[in-house]
């Protein structure tokens, strides 16, 4: 903005066009910024300088922008060039002042854009959030002829190309033309120059509090350094309708990356597991991503990033977890982060958080393994406490023994029926009789926290415990038989129904007292109908749990991601299991490629991600499948929606639409792996269900690849539509 004085009034509308955003003109640098009445430290600090492509060079664009939610970034359609799919066309930064300074101080690169063409305007997708800093309301009455609004901008001024300070100006607005507002200089003191294309209009509201009326788009510039224009005034697009823009979803998705906390390490995994709860107790769903190879210091030992849900429905700025909140040494290999758990174990109206080592060496046991207890707060997660075999109960129950791998995998549930979240915590590697045939061990919730109750084995399913059966790779707890208690259903993927090896199986342990559980019985492929016990098909390998019918018994999932479907190797397959008042009663059916719009593909390890959730609130259980091979490894998830179960519709799941990154990140790349790790729980609380994807060995343009996980914010016909 310029501070030399300009004539206000009428102009015409063809005027109006001239672009704000700094390109390489007239020998003009491409970071341009905007004068005027200097902005004062520490005020709006959600207004944004953004940088496309390098500086002085042909095509480069320098503009303003505004924080709108945490990790979104609202400017003018030329500020934010794109290319394939919603890939940046240049490499784009946004640096926002650090809280209480002048001088910008954060700079965040922008991942993805989303464009509103008709309107003139452009979301930028954030790899992280700013610290410190808030977004900005957006206001939901368009301007009137009556108001005077306040620009802020990083625009060129009458004297300076650089200036050290944003600045900013009031104007009147002259006319409102559906969603386009023209506005003049109040003072007559005061223009838009070129770095101002993108800066927010302000309204301000009784008790000084503003909020966000429209966006700069266009000028003439009229005593700005450099332009010839002797005319002056400004254009704006509104923004009032806002949640009605850029296909009715304007925060349709986020892109989560380990850039919130430090530079991402390649091979972190970042997104390999995912979990939700509300960990601070402010009713908005929080999000924990597990990266169990990420480095700290110079281990690849692994790491925990929390993302705590905000009243807007968004995710604020990750905050990182290492095993020395447990006090435990961070040390190569221990792959903390590997599982995770979420559940109120104390009872005291916080979620807590479970995290699994399982290659902890324990004592000089190598792989003996550890849980990692995060109580929650009105202050959210900080430190841990570790629970070992060796620490439970009175230090006699368990002995950490190598290669048991405590941790592994984990489930939340109220066992026993006294109000109380229970943990299982599998133990594949455990040798009872034979090596790695596994078992699982309970923990009790209580007041005082998780204590130790007792331990589940294939003994107590009338089943053998065998060598490799690797029993508790896979848990998950829900009521899917006539108890009134949460069930307990274990994964055996090395058991061998029959004469083939890892053909697996599962068990289900029905829910009962305080001191175990009823006797449990088994499920294998050929038992269920669902096809034949082959060698390496690993049933059981992965498990979820849903009511996808709607009746009175939740639904047991077993992914099968090595099944090999006609001549098609590890294509993967899942089944679906009915819950009701007895094992008798239970019956099941198949799934696979073969009901998608996907052809089969060796390799795809479809099922490898499993979740449940109602995308669509009709009150059926909808499932997300992940098969991260898919595409030479680029990976894909898939959407089922629930339904009503009768004779003549006995299969409770519909294919929906496939979900890849083309709807999100652009087009994958081989060995990204989207779709490892699926979620599904309202962030936003509209009573819908939002999808968290992982991709672990995914990087973003710039960096390293290190993972990236995809938050999808459903509507009204679930997450974002394939077409």
């Amino acid at each position: 903005m310029s501070d030399r004085r300009k004539r206000s009034g009428a102009y015409l509308a063809a005027a109006l066009s001239t672009s704000l955003a700094v390109g390489a003109l007239a020998g003009a640098p491409a970071h341009a910024v905007a004068g005027g009445t200097a902005v004062p430290a520490g005020t709006d600090t959600w207004l944004a300088r953004i940088e496309a492509g390098v500086a002085g060079a042909d095509g480069a664009v320098a503009c303003s922008g505004v924080l709108v939610a945490p990790r979104w970034v609202l400017t003018a359609a030329a500020c934010l060039p794109v290319g394939a799919g919603t890939d940046p066309a240049l490499a784009t930064t946004v640096t926002f002042a650090s809280p209480g300074e002048a001088t910008p101080g954060q700079k965040i690169s922008v991942t993805a854009i989303k464009h509103d063409p008709a309107r003139g305007l452009a979301l930028g997708a954030l790899t992280k959030a700013p610290a410190g800093i808030s977004p900005l309301a957006i206001g939901t009455t368009i301007a009137s002829t009556d108001e005077t609004l306040r620009v802020s901008g990083w625009g060129r001024t009458a004297s300076d190309w650089i200036p050290n300070a944003p600045s900013a100006a009031s104007f009147d607005v002259q006319s409102v033309d559906g969603a386009v507002i023209r506005v003049a200089a109040s003072a007559g003191d005061s223009t838009l120059c070129r770095g101002d294309g993108g800066a927010p209009a302000l309204r301000t509201l009784p008790g000084g509090a503003v909020e966000l009326v429209g966006i700069s788009t266009g000028a003439r510039q009229k005593g700005c350094l450099g332009a010839t224009d002797t005319e002056s005034g400004g254009t704006l697009a509104a923004v009032n309708d806002f949640a009605a823009l850029f296909g009715g979803t304007p925060f349709g998705q986020t892109i989560l990356t380990p850039s919130d906390t430090g530079a991402p390490a390649a091979g972190a995994e970042f997104g390999e597991i995912t979990t939700t709860g509300d960990f601070n107790g402010d009713g908005h769903i929080d999000l924990i991503v597990g990266a169990p190879s990420d480095v700290v210091g110079t281990a690849a030992s692994g790491s925990v990033t929390a993302f705590y849900g905000t009243a807007g429905g968004g995710l604020g700025a990750g905050i990182r977890f290492i095993q020395s909140a447990s006090n435990l040494g961070d040390d190569a290999g221990d792959r903390f982060g590997a599982s995770l758990a979420a559940a109120d174990f104390n009872r005291d109206g916080y979620s807590d958080l479970a995290v699994g080592t399982p290659n902890e060496r324990f004592l000089s046991v190598p792989k003996a393994g550890m849980i990692s207890i995060f109580y929650g707060a009105a202050a959210g997660l900080s430190t841990a406490t570790a629970i070992t075999q060796n620490r439970l109960g009175d230090g006699t129950h368990r002995i950490g023994e190598t290669n048991d791998q405590f941790g592994y995998s984990l489930a939340a549930g109220d066992f026993t029926g006294d109000g109380y979240a229970d943990l299982a915590v599998g133990v594949p590697g455990e040798s009872i009789g034979t090596t790695a045939s596994g078992d699982v061990a309970i923990l009790k919730g209580s007041a005082s926290g998780l204590v130790y109750g007792w331990s589940v084995n294939q003994d107590h399913a009338d089943g053998a415990n065998e060598a490799g059966d690797r029993f508790g790779t896979a848990v998950a707890a829900g009521q899917v038989v006539g108890s009134t208690h949460a069930d307990l259903i274990v994964g055996a993927p090395g058991e061998a129904p029959g004469a083939n090896p890892r053909s697996g199986g599962i068990y289900v342990y029905p829910g009962g007292s305080g001191t175990g559980f009823a006797s449990g019985f088994g499920l294998a492929q050929t038992r269920m109908g669902v096809g034949a016990d082959e060698e390496g098909d690993q049933f059981g390998a992965v498990l979820a749990v849903g009511n996808f019918d709607k009746d009175s018994y939740q639904d047991i999932v077993v992914g099968v991601p090595s099944e090999s479907p006609g001549n098609h190797p590890r294509s993967g397959s899942l089944t679906v299991v009915h819950g009701a008042s007895a094992a008798a009663g239970m019956t099941a059916y198949g799934l696979s490629f073969g009901e998608t719009d996907l052809p089969h593909t060796e390799g795809a390890l479809f099922s490898t991600g499993l979740a449940t959730g109602d995308v669509d609130a009709d009150g059926y259980a909808d499932l997300l499948v992940g098969a991260p091979g898919q595409d030479a490894g680029a990976g894909t998830t898939l959407l089922f929606k629930g339904r009503s179960r009768n004779a003549s519709q006995p299969v409770t799941l519909a294919f929906a639409r496939h979900i890849g990154q083309a709807q999100i990140l652009g087009p994958g790349e081989e060995g990204d792996a989207f779709g490892t790790a699926t979620v599904l729980a309202d962030l936003n609380k509209d009573g819908r269900a939002d999808a968290v994807i992982g991709a672990p060995n995914k990087a973003l343009p710039g960096e390293a690849a290190a993972g990236v996980v995809s938050v999808l914010y459903s509507s009204t016909t679930g997450p974002i539509s394939a077409s």
